[in-house]
């Protein structure tokens, strides 16, 4: 992976599903929110909530020519109550890959626990203290360059913590990728 290639992040879920598109070198260069979802199952909806989600998906695909789709799997924590949600987040998921092995070029797909990239980069930023998941220190108004139809726009935009989430799958898939990157003491 080069430092200009593009990464495509998401995290999926019933409720909330945001994407970012990170570059190699682990710049944020767009996030935003999936607004059509999956997540009901009753033969009023489902048909309509699936044929939405694709089209956006495909929508989000053909924006750029990424290096790497990478995408959070969910994964029930204990005796939960998640199955629906996992069977909404992993329908999604097959839409999203089968839909990326479908562009016109060679792209990779990579789907992973949200402990890989939330391990490492708890580590970076606080050592062995623990994991970053809702750090009011990190969460809330990171630099973005956002791109407009005119022009690039640096500046700090309000994200939601889903999109916070993409972002930094994409940063640790980049750091991964670019960098070799498999722990933080990489970087020293």
């Amino acid at each position: 992976m080069k430092k200009t290639d593009l990464v495509l992040a998401l995290d999926p879920g019933k409720e909330f599903y945001a994407w970012a598109v990170v570059r190699g070198d682990g710049t944020v260069i767009d996030t935003g929110m999936i607004k059509n979802l999956v997540n009901d199952f009753s033969y009023l909806h489902f048909g309509r909530q699936v044929a939405g989600y694709t089209r956006e998906i495909q929508a989000l695909l053909a924006a750029h020519e990424y290096f790497a789709v990478v995408a959070e799997r969910f994964q029930i924590r204990g005796m939960s109550t998640a199955g629906e949600t996992c069977e909404f987040v992993n329908l999604m998921l097959g839409i999203l890959v089968a839909h990326a092995r479908l562009l016109p070029y060679r792209v990779a797909i990579d789907l992973q626990p949200a402990t890989m990239w939330k391990s490492w980069l708890g580590r970076l930023a606080y050592g062995d203290a623990g994991a970053i998941e809702n750090s009011p220190d990190v969460f809330g108004y990171p630099q973005v360059t956002k791109q407009t139809s005119k022009r690039k726009v640096r500046g700090v935009f309000p994200i939601k913590e889903h999109q916070f989430d993409a972002m930094c799958l994409g940063v640790w898939f980049a750091a991964r990728e670019t960098y070799s990157l498999t722990n933080v003491d990489d970087l020293e």
